[in-house]
């Protein structure tokens, strides 16, 4: 990787960071799917841009991706989110 410190964010914590990623990534209406427990601060902020964040269980190796394929299959059946 060719990286400057032009591309480079230093923040005083996880938490800025999230709040910053959370800013450039999320708009209103978007559907986050974290795994669980979820962090409750990004579930606040995001909630304050407007989407709406969705959780599925860990197992050993992380998020549990059949349960994520599982969620994906239910948004599009209802047509988007209905917590």
């Amino acid at each position: 990787m060719s990286l400057t410190a032009d591309s480079m964010l230093v923040t005083t914590g996880s938490q800025q960071a999230l709040y910053l990623i959370g800013d450039c990534l999320i708009d209103p209406g978007d559907i986050v799917i974290a795994a669980a427990p979820k962090l409750l601060r990004l579930h606040g902020h995001a909630r304050l841009i407007g989407a709406t964040i969705l959780t599925v269980p860990m197992d050993e190796d992380g998020m549990d991706v059949e349960a994520v394929g599982r969620l994906l299959e239910r948004l599009e059946r209802e047509g988007g989110c209905r917590e």
